[in-house]
């Protein structure tokens, strides 16, 4: 909140500009209708925000399918492997795909592509997956948190070469169910979102 105005800031560096009220306590109705009709009218960004994630979310997660395909039918399964792959697949599902990605990283997403839309039109627009998914044009905490993400998953991926077969695909095959896990949360999420009615909000002046 500013402490000056006592409005709220735009969150993640953009959105809306605080709308101040004029003395009487009414809000300049027209300049709401015509702030509703911009958003309307810029859904595609908001489009192209989310479908440009929920596309790189839906590659990654039929490439790891894929590999734990290959994987476990060049493993001989022993008991051992057997159970790693097991509790593997299902800590990076239920933790990975449930945890971070539904709970958390995807309402930032999408409330990042909602105060996009909301935005004057600039080079952002452009790069809409990138900036919602906090890779670009974020806070400095925001960019460390996601650019240590990639680092990690890539990271992950090298090491994990070096693992027998069956706990490879039990590894490949948990991360692409919670690679899938949060595409259909972003899809269900945004869907949401859009389907919501434009909601005004006014608090008069007692």
């Amino acid at each position: 909140m500013d402490r000056g105005t006592g409005h709220h800031r735009p969150a993640f560096g953009f959105g809306p500009r605080a709308r101040v009220d004029d003395g009487s306590g009414r809000s300049d109705d027209r300049s709401i209708v015509a702030s509703i009709a911009s958003q309307q009218r810029r859904g595609w960004v908001f489009a192209w925000a989310v479908l440009g994630n929920l596309a790189l979310l839906g590659d990654a997660s039929h490439r790891m399918l894929d590999a734990a395909a290959r994987h476990a039918g060049s493993s001989t399964w022993p008991t051992a492997e057997l159970v790693l792959a097991v509790v593997f697949a299902v800590g990076f599902a239920w933790g990975e795909g449930h945890h971070a990605l539904a709970r958390r990283f995807v309402p930032m997403l999408v409330e990042r592509a909602e105060a996009l839309r909301a935005e004057p039109p600039s080079w952002r627009d452009v790069l809409a997956p990138l900036c919602v998914a906090g890779l670009v044009a974020a806070p400095r905490a925001r960019l460390l948190r996601s650019w240590g993400l990639v680092v990690g998953i890539v990271a992950m991926v090298v090491a994990i070469r070096a693992l027998p077969s069956g706990i490879r695909a039990g590894i490949d095959l948990g991360v692409g169910l919670a690679l899938a896990w949060g595409a259909l949360a972003l899809l269900r999420l945004a869907a949401a979102r859009v389907r919501a009615p434009a909601i005004v909000l006014r608090t008069d002046a007692r």
